[in-house]
């Protein structure tokens, strides 16, 4: 996907523990998009601020995020969150889960797509797009994450 030379090198492991690498290859990517220089995750809305009713849209682009397990979550005006599983899927109630649905970087994944219900809330809404270090607990990770935040309001 990223554009670059990348020197791949192979290895294997057998049964009682000994490891074996191959000679390098190098692989040159062209046509592809330049590589950023950091990792980064971004969260997308129309506009920053929206009526019961209306139709709603999010999505999120992660950069070089590999290594990294995929947190998105919503804060609602009463403090509490909802993480995101897939689009539309939200986990219970201040569970931290990570994001299960597909991951295409540099290319938006939708997180909502809906219409507001009526009987939403009125307030302030944050989304939230965390990377976390793989296969670590979420909240344990803090001072690794790389985040963005992005708010709206419902009226």
């Amino acid at each position: 996907m990223y554009n670059g030379v990348y020197e791949i090198t192979f290895y294997a492991e057998e049964s009682l523990g000994n490891i074996s690498a191959s000679e390098p290859i190098t692989v040159l990517v062209s046509g592809g998009v330049d590589s950023p220089k950091t990792s980064s995750v971004n969260i997308q809305v129309a506009k920053v601020s929206y009526q019961r009713g209306e139709h709603f849209q999010a999505q999120l682009i992660e950069e070089l995020a590999w290594g990294y397990d995929l947190y998105a979550a919503v804060l609602l005006p009463d403090g509490n969150f909802f993480a995101l599983r897939d689009m539309n899927k939200l986990a219970g109630v201040n569970e931290p889960k990570k994001w299960i649905g597909e991951r295409t970087f540099h290319t938006p994944v939708t997180l909502f797509d809906l219409t507001l219900p009526e009987s939403l809330p009125t307030g302030q809404y944050c989304l939230y797009g965390i990377l976390s270090p793989e296969k670590e607990l979420v909240l344990e990770t803090l001072p690794l994450w790389v985040w963005t935040e992005r708010c709206f309001e419902v009226f």
